[in-house]
């Protein structure tokens, strides 16, 4: 499954826990689409996650560490938002090979 938000003009507000309930998601790619707020926790329970996309909003707080389930995930866009911090769990993603976000992972 994917799911394409990107530049469509909509203002999601927050992200929903209910996306955790998209299990078979690969794509989620949603930029500049006013998203506010912090990610919620059962992000981590989309396990098929390839390509997470959630740069130029206002995103803040700290990604959560349920993040880590994710390890899947090749690509995270999270650049142009709100003081994000980045979980130590996040950092340890194997299979990340794109990472843009404007915070960097905690020292060890």
């Amino acid at each position: 499954e994917n799911l394409y938000l990107a530049d469509s003009g909509a203002a999601l507000g927050t992200i929903p826990a209910t996306i955790g309930n998209l299990e078979s998601l690969t794509h989620f790619l949603a930029s500049k689409i006013h998203a506010h707020g912090t990610l919620p926790s059962e992000l981590g329970q989309c396990t098929s996650l390839k390509i997470l996309d959630l740069s130029s909003n206002q995103l803040e707080g700290r990604l959560p560490s349920e993040l880590g389930n994710l390890v899947s995930l090749r690509s995270l866009y999270m650049k142009e938002n709100n003081d994000l911090e980045v979980a130590p769990e996040v950092c340890r993603l194997a299979n990340l090979k794109a990472f843009d976000l404007e915070a960097q992972c905690p020292a060890s």
